[in-house]
Formats: structure tokens, sequence, C-alpha cells
């Protein structure tokens, strides 16, 4: 059992991954946006972030990336998206994004991911 951070705006789509990340046992914390997990920081032992790259807020999940690096940390981090250019994946592989998974989001594919991210 891993424990996993999930920041995703859409209450729906929230809803929907943290039972799919739950049915594949593990412990899920989730969040709205990038500006409420900002509290994570101080405490934070997720081995696995997944981390929508839109949400409401003013931190970007690439602020909140460079924040969690900052402080040393060194989590595995799916990003979830319905559409990425490729500009913005080029940048989230810099900032040591691991994977991608593509919405609508299928439970077994997400747990094939997290499974293959797990350090």
């Amino acid at each position: 059992m891993a424990k996993v951070l999930l920041v995703e705006d859409s209450s729906m789509q929230r809803s929907a991954v943290k039972s799919f990340i739950q049915n594949g046992g593990h412990e899920v914390r989730d969040y709205e946006n990038y500006d409420l997990a900002v509290e994570t920081i101080p405490t934070f032992d997720y081995e696995l972030c997944v981390f929508d790259i839109e949400t409401t807020g003013s931190t970007t999940v690439f602020d909140y990336i460079k924040k969690i690096k900052a402080s040393g940390l060194n989590p595995s981090i799916i990003v979830l998206s319905a559409r990425i250019r490729s500009k913005a994946e080029e940048e989230l592989k810099a900032l040591g994004v691991t994977a991608f998974s593509w919405k609508p989001i299928r439970e077994r594919d997400l747990l094939d991911i997290i499974q293959e991210n797990l350090k």
C-alpha cells in the first residue's frame, strides 16, 4: 500500500480517481487545487502524486512540483490531462514527472500506471 497525493479540481473526477486509487489498495489524500495542497509540503510523506494539469487557484502544477523538489522530495508524479501541449509535456518531464494519463481515465489503466511508477 502506498500513500498517494491527489490534486484534481473537478469533484466528479476527483471522486472517481480517488476511488480507483483506493480500489488498488492505496491510501489517498485529495485536494481541489494546489493552493490547498501547499499545506502538505512541511510534512510531505507521499510516495506517489496524481496531479491534474489544470486546476483552479493561483498555484499551478508547475509551481507545486517545483516546491516539492525544492524541499528535497522526489515522489513519482503522474499528471492527468484531457489534452496537453508538447511544450508543457517537455517542461513537466524536466521537472521530474514520471508518467502521463489521459482523460477520460479508466481504472485499470490508472492502476497499471501507478504500479509501474511506485518506487
